[in-house]
C-alpha cells in the first residue's frame, strides 16, 4: 500500500466569528448534517495544552474520533460502560459506569464527554450490555459530579448536550434535552467557562454558503435564548461547552 490510501483534513476549523465549521468527516445520515459534525470539532478545539485527558463513552464514538485520540502526543484515557470491540492501541481504557470510575481524584487536565451525559440513568441508556446500568433520574448530575472529582483544580470538562425549548426526554426517551434553566444544574460542581449553542437550520440564502456542505440546511451558532429545537426525528440543537473546576465542590448536596 502506498501513501495515497489516506486523506488528511483538519479535525476542526473556525468561522470568522469564532464558531466551529461543521466537519463532514463526522457526517452520519445521508439526509442530515449530523450534530457530531459540530460536537467532535468543538471538543478537539478545546484540548489545548492538556497533558492527560479522559474521553467518556469512547466505545460508541466515531472511528475517526478514536483514531484522532490514538494519535495525540499526550496521555489519553478512555472510559465506557461497554468494552471495546478491539483493544485500543495507545489509549488506556477503563470499563466503568461513568458515575463510578476507578481512577484517583484530580487525575486529568481535560475530560471530554461528547453526547454522553444526557443518557446516564435513563431506562434506555444506549449501552450494548444486556445488564443495564442503574436507573436514576439524577444520573446526569451524578455523572458530572464524578467527572468533576477526576479533574485537577483548574481542569476543564468539555461537554456537548442536546439543547432546545423543553426540558423533556427526546429521541424515543433515550436522551434528556436541556434548556437555559436545566443546563445550570451542573454549576454546583463546575464553573461554566464557555457555552455555545448550535442549531440545525435552513441556510441563509443572503449569505455565501460553505461549499463543503451543500444543501438547504447547516449548523449555525445562535444565542441560547433564541433556541427553537424540538428534536423531531434527530438532534436539532446542541450546547457545546467548557466547565472549569475552580475548586473542589464535589461534596456539595443538591437540594
Amino acid at each position: 500500500m502506498n501513501k495515497y490510501h489516506c486523506v488528511t483534513i483538519p479535525i476542526f476549523r473556525l468561522n470568522k466569528n469564532g464558531s466551529i465549521k461543521p466537519n463532514p468527516l463526522f457526517h452520519r445520515p445521508w439526509d442530515y448534517i449530523h450534530s457530531r459534525c459540530i460536537e467532535y470539532p468543538f471538543a478537539a478545539s478545546k484540548i489545548g495544552d492538556a497533558n492527560c485527558i479522559l474521553d467518556v463513552g469512547t466505545v460508541k464514538s466515531d472511528t475517526a474520533w478514536i483514531s484522532w485520540l490514538e494519535e495525540l502526543p499526550i496521555e489519553v484515557h478512555a472510559t465506557d460502560y461497554d468494552p471495546p470491540l478491539e483493544p485500543f492501541k495507545k489509549i488506556t481504557f477503563h470499563q466503568a459506569d461513568v458515575r463510578s470510575i476507578p481512577i484517583a481524584d484530580e487525575t486529568f487536565d481535560r475530560i471530554v464527554a461528547v453526547s454522553v451525559i444526557e443518557h446516564i440513568g435513563l431506562q434506555s441508556p444506549q449501552v450494548n450490555s444486556n445488564q443495564l446500568p442503574k436507573i436514576d433520574e439524577d444520573g446526569d448530575i451524578e455523572a458530572v459530579r464524578e467527572l468533576a472529582r477526576l479533574l485537577k483544580i483548574g481542569g476543564e470538562l468539555i461537554m456537548t448536550l442536546p439543547f432546545g425549548v423543553k426540558d423533556e426526554l427526546i429521541l424515543g426517551k433515550q436522551a434528556r434535552n436541556y434548556t437555559i434553566k436545566s443546563i445550570r444544574k451542573f454549576d454546583v460542581f463546575l464553573e461554566p467557562a464557555e457555552i455555545s449553542y448550535y442549531e440545525y437550520q435552513r441556510r441563509d440564502a443572503s449569505k455565501k454558503c460553505d461549499p463543503e456542505l451543500p444543501g438547504l440546511f447547516s449548523w449555525r451558532v445562535i444565542p441560547m435564548n433564541q433556541a427553537k429545537a424540538l428534536h423531531e426525528g434527530h438532534t436539532e440543537g446542541v450546547v457545546c461547552g467548557v466547565w472549569k473546576k475552580e475548586k473542589n465542590n464535589i461534596g456539595l448536596i443538591i437540594i
